[in-house]
């Protein structure tokens, strides 16, 4: 393992994904609720009109009870550019209905959101992201705009099983910029840390699964998440 990681690299990203989880570790102390869910991710990406175009499109199917209940949906639309090889922008749409069993229109929520990737480290046989990310939010006829700012990175190993399956693990931070009245009251809003394999099942069609566990500062109770997560990315480009 020595050969891929030279020392000064691997101990930049290890201590940028300790800070980020650990700063975070204290929240943990208040009292709180534990759940096990199962989210199901259908992500579809691809080249729009030129090399530096590109579109996605991600259906988030999230359930609990084991997949008997469908507890949250989530569609997202949106439209990258490359301004570089390391650097791209984009922007996009989600629209989340938080309880699909009532549809209320109040538990709808709609985001429009803004960001900006960076390939910190793009040469294999590993990869280092990071994505920065602001959304919009509002949500039925309550008023209000919430803006949340979400940072995320991420951390591709080298394909160590079977020189085919890569160990994947990433941390994203959400935070509340602004604090409408039907939005947490706190400035953090949640934490997600995910460790898994990944692996390409065709060439343009990637599988990556493993454990998400979601922490959420709530208002009086926090709630922790143990997600089993599932992601079909399939890169169609559109000519």
């Amino acid at each position: 393992m020595i050969r891929y990681f030279p020392n000064t690299f691997f101990a930049k990203c290890f201590i940028i994904f300790g800070l980020l989880v650990g700063a975070l570790l204290p929240v943990h102390a208040s009292p709180t609720f534990e759940t096990s869910r199962q989210w199901v991710e259908l992500h579809f990406s691809g080249k729009l009109f030129d090399e530096n175009q590109h579109y996605l499109f991600q259906v988030h199917h999230r359930f609990r009870d084991t997949y008997s209940t469908l507890d949250e949906f989530l569609g997202r639309i949106g439209f990258l550019y490359d301004i570089s090889e390391r650097v791209s922008v984009g922007l996009g749409y989600d629209i989340n209905p938080l309880d699909v069993s009532t549809i209320k229109k109040y538990a709808t929520i709609q985001n429009l959101w803004q960001q900006i990737v960076l390939k910190v480290v793009k040469n294999r046989p590993y990869l280092v992201s990071a994505r920065t990310r602001l959304e919009e939010r509002i949500t039925g006829n309550q008023l209000g705009t919430g803006l949340r700012f979400r940072q995320y990175i991420g951390l591709v190993l080298p394909k160590i099983i079977y020189h085919k399956i890569a160990p994947v693990i990433n941390n994203e931070v959400f935070l509340n910029l602004n604090y409408p009245s039907w939005n947490s009251q706190r400035r953090f809003n949640q934490n997600r840390v995910f460790v898994g394999l990944q692996c390409k099942l065709m060439d343009n069609v990637r599988l990556r699964a493993g454990y998400m566990n979601l922490f959420e500062k709530k208002a009086t109770v926090n709630e922790i998440d143990h997600i089993a997560l599932v992601i079909i990315t399939i890169n169609q480009d559109i000519l």
